[in-house]
């Protein structure tokens, strides 16, 4: 690997984005949790995810790096999921409005995904009001 130059090892479609953060690195700027994909030897890519810090009075950065693959397969996974389930699923916010619905969601026929995704679901009796303890 120290025969090459990192962005080597990089997948095209994360080279800039890798660029950026690393600039950011060296304008002082910790890394902590930035994802990015490396060629492997085999010829496959590997998600990586990395914590770094730039050292100025030595002028390196020293960085570690997991692969998080399985984590990334995961992901994809619960995202199509998500799209495909015949039930209604969605994520919601802490000021009660949706994030995300799958096309299941038409809690009226006239509302759209778009619309759901914007009115918050409190009031409208959709969700429980959260329970408070003792």
């Amino acid at each position: 690997m120290a025969a090459k130059p990192w962005d080597y090892f990089v997948h095209p479609d994360d080279i800039e984005r890798t660029r950026r953060e690393t600039t950011a690195l060296y304008s002082g700027q910790d890394v902590i949790n930035f994802e990015n994909r490396y060629r492997h030897k085999d010829g496959t890519c590997r998600w990586l995810g990395w914590r770094a810090k730039f050292d100025r009075e030595s002028g390196h950065i020293y960085a570690g790096a997991v692969d998080i693959t399985g984590r990334e397969d995961v992901e994809e996974e619960k995202e199509r999921f998500f799209d495909i389930a015949s039930d209604i699923l969605v994520t919601a916010s802490q000021d009660s409005r949706f994030v995300k619905v799958n096309s299941a969601v038409t809690p009226r026929p006239i509302h759209s995904a778009r619309f759901v995704r914007r009115a918050p679901w409190a009031p409208h009796g959709w969700f429980p009001r959260p329970m408070r303890g003792p």
